[in-house]
């Protein structure tokens, strides 16, 4: 391809991808109504203050998101929307970098189609769950993987990559399905190009900063359980050594040995049980993933193919220790948690066929057709109803609110729908807890 052309079909690509997000946005954020997520609800209420954002909650809080939800609201007060925005960002930054890699029509088409085909990867889109975060990271982290390979295991990706996974996994303990298998890789290029500056950067910028993250998650998280009737700063930073001795080891359990962790061990046959949990998820809100799961089937028969013809790399050593943390940890995560893991999957798939694809078929009858395609698919998307998890509840409020008073809405609301306008409308009502009958009261 000429230099005029490739320019002329960036451009092209450039104008798609703006196209794409425009549309994207219009069809979450403007067309349809917004109706907030259970989890979405928890965020505001528990993780959107400074003094309570790193709050792990067992696996409840992602840590990036509710940083975002802090700064959005110390900036311009409380607003969902905006909260809602932070995936749709993440999304957005997802698609440079594939626009970056993989600098053809043809590609981002199939990409967008991919995604917007799965129920899971369109409507994490639009909700303020990390779930989009800990993709941008997967994806960063293929991205500089690449860089880190062709530099030749330069100290300056090797230091990126230790960043990138050390977020990660302050984000969330699920991101370990990614960051493990990764920093596999990274100790692995540590025995084989041994220098004693990559072990010092390794200390610095990951084990030392872990290290510290969690000693004061475990601790935080611990005096949320002991001294759950005196949660303030004043109380924690006057006695941090007696939190530390009381709190530490009840913390540790919440974080690392959660009873929550059991709902998803792995009994009997792990592949069966893998896709039973994507084909027939026990979760009524979500549908049958057979998107996710195709993914997951054609990295991995490339893979096999890979290691047939004997052509293996540093993708497929990590893509092999994916599975096996799968199959070690025995535990098979709830659906959403593939919308992070299956991006990396993905971009592995682009990567193998990128090249052949384009000496082979990348023209401009094949990018017409499945622009196409895409125009169809942006036309008819929309959120999955099933994602309007409170919609009877806002609908009740939104129609009540109008004619009666805050104090009214306590006879007229059930507990959870007061919770839901304390929380969802916070310049609607005041509201203090009664400890006596323990319940929140709007006044």
């Amino acid at each position: 391809m000429s230099n005029s052309n490739y320019r002329r079909e960036l451009l092209y690509l450039d104008s798609l991808i703006i196209f794409t997000l425009i549309i994207l946005f219009i069809k979450f954020f403007i067309l349809h109504p917004i109706y907030p997520l259970h989890d979405e609800i928890i965020v505001i209420e528990r993780y959107s203050k400074w003094w309570s954002f790193l709050w792990r909650n067992n696996t409840g809080n992602h840590t990036i998101n509710s940083f975002f939800v802090v700064i959005i609201k110390s900036i311009f007060g409380y607003n969902f929307l905006f909260y809602r925005f932070i995936s749709f960002f993440f999304f957005s930054l997802i698609l440079m970098i594939f626009r970056k890699l993989y600098p053809n029509i043809m590609a981002y088409c199939i990409f967008i189609i991919i995604i917007l085909s799965s129920q899971l990867l369109t409507n994490y889109i639009f909700i303020n769950r990390g779930y989009y975060s800990f993709a941008f990271l997967t994806v960063l982290n293929f991205f500089f993987l690449k860089k880190f390979i062709l530099n030749k295991y330069d100290n300056k990706n090797f230091k990126i990559l230790l960043l990138i996974n050390l977020i990660l996994i302050c984000h969330s303990i699920f991101t370990l399905y990614i960051a493990i298998p990764v920093l596999i890789f990274l100790i692995f290029t540590l025995y084989k190009k041994f220098t004693l500056n990559k072990v010092k950067l390794f200390l610095i910028f990951f084990i030392i900063p872990l290290f510290l993250f969690y000693f004061f998650i475990i601790i935080l998280e611990g005096f949320t359980i002991v001294y759950w009737d005196n949660l303030n700063i004043s109380f924690f930073l006057n006695n941090f050594f007696r939190i530390y001795l009381d709190g530490f080891v009840p913390g540790f359990k919440m974080i690392f040995l959660n009873p929550h962790y059991d709902n998803h061990r792995l009994e009997g046959n792990f592949i069966l049980n893998f896709y039973n949990s994507l084909i027939t998820p026990s979760d009524s809100m979500v549908l049958r993933q057979y998107t996710i799961f195709i993914i997951y089937l054609i990295s991995y028969s490339i893979l096999v193919y890979k290691i047939f013809i004997k052509k293996f790399n540093y993708l497929d050593f990590i893509l092999i220790n994916i599975l096996l943390f799968f199959y070690i940890i025995h535990l098979i995560p709830v659906p959403r948690i593939h919308v992070g893991i299956c991006f990396f999957h993905i971009f592995y798939i682009f990567e193998n066929i990128f090249d052949y694809f384009k000496k082979n078929l990348f023209n401009n009858k094949f990018s017409i057709f499945f622009i196409f395609i895409l125009f169809i698919v942006l036309i008819n998307v929309k959120p999955d109803e099933n994602f309007y998890q409170t919609k009877i509840i806002i609908d009740k409020i939104n129609s009540l609110k109008n004619n009666y008073s805050c104090k009214e809405f306590n006879k007229e609301l059930t507990e959870y729908e007061i919770w839901m306008v304390k929380n969802y409308y916070p310049n609607l009502c005041n509201y203090y807890y009664d400890f006596i009958n323990q319940k929140n009261v709007l006044y």
